[in-house]
């Protein structure tokens, strides 16, 4: 479930006249199942979409906000849930770390607001807003700027954003890329596919990209935006193809560049290039003995993700 389709389902529900709540998982500690971000939309026959860590924990916040819609009266509130027992705010898991999470009742009279962040998340932009006790609100800061709650302190306001963090510029049209663009699509990422050749079917009906770019290999380095925001993965259809992707990037400084092949191949071609910057990841994706394209897009998916949450 994508950020994209929680708010999505809160613009639905507003356009029908119903009121609606948003819970947010505004700060996290440990072994928490909800991190910072995440998010949920409930209406009054239960959950329309996404998740603030699932299990009795979540079940528990979305009983709440149920029966508050139902009811009329929902005011917005914070609750901390620890996971662990025997504790004042246990949540009834046990991985021992801790969230908070944060909500409030949707108008319908917000539904312009929310319509303008399903916009901006839909083309990729990033867009500020405010959640505590005087109720959700558009504006404030497009960063991740997450105002943690400590111990019993009362609920303060919340800045957050939403819309992709991170974007990943995918180099080949072929059967992996396809695979791989597939998974990133509902992980949030922000999703360009690339490809030189002319009518490759995986690239020209590939319908997960936020964006397909047909252009020269040799001419990346142009139009992929440096950063630690952005990602690029090199899975074209060839070792030749594959050095002329990374002798179009290799002086781009990125989050991350990966390349995928065997050590033999990869031996070949990086031979020359001197120093690698510290981004590169050959071969890429964490090793899970994958062989099918599918399997090459999961391992390759986990590593990205485990880069984004600094892991």
């Amino acid at each position: 479930m994508t950020e994209l389709a929680v708010w999505e389902a809160l613009a639905t529900a507003l356009e029908a006249g119903r009121e609606v709540a948003l819970a947010v998982v505004v700060g996290s500690r440990g072994s928490s199942p909800g991190h910072a971000g995440a998010l949920m939309a409930v209406g009054t026959d239960g959950l329309l979409a996404g998740t603030v860590g699932g299990g009795v924990a979540e079940a528990g916040v979305l009983a709440r906000l149920v029966e508050g819609l139902r009811a009329g009266d929902l005011a917005p509130g914070e609750v901390q849930l620890t996971h662990r027992p025997g504790v004042e705010t246990a949540s009834g898991l046990i991985c021992g770390g801790e969230q908070w999470v944060a909500w409030a009742p949707l108008e319908p009279a917000r539904l312009e607001e929310v319509r303008a962040v399903v916009a901006a998340v839909a083309e990729g932009q990033r867009i500020g807003w405010t959640i505590g006790p005087a109720g959700w609100a558009l504006g404030g800061p497009a960063g991740w700027a997450v105002s943690e709650p400590d111990g019993e302190a009362a609920p303060s306001s919340h800045a957050m954003a939403s819309g992709p963090s991170h974007e990943v510029w995918v180099i080949g049209g072929g059967h992996v890329g396809l695979a791989l663009t597939r998974v990133l699509a509902t992980l949030d990422f922000w999703v360009v596919a690339a490809e030189e050749r002319p009518g490759v079917a995986q690239f020209e009906e590939n319908p997960w990209p936020h964006r397909r770019v047909t252009m020269p290999f040799a001419e990346l380095g142009r139009v992929v935006p440096p950063g630690e925001a952005t990602f690029a993965v090199v899975v074209t259809a060839g070792a030749e193809s594959d050095a002329v992707a990374l002798d179009a990037l290799w002086d781009t400084p990125l989050g991350y560049l990966g390349v995928m092949g065997s050590r033999a191949k990869l031996a070949r071609v990086l031979a020359g290039r001197g120093e690698r910057p510290a981004w590169l990841h050959a071969p890429m994706g964490i090793p899970i003995g994958s062989h099918t394209p599918a399997e090459i897009a999961v391992s390759v998916a986990a590593e990205l993700v485990a880069v984004r949450n600094g892991v």
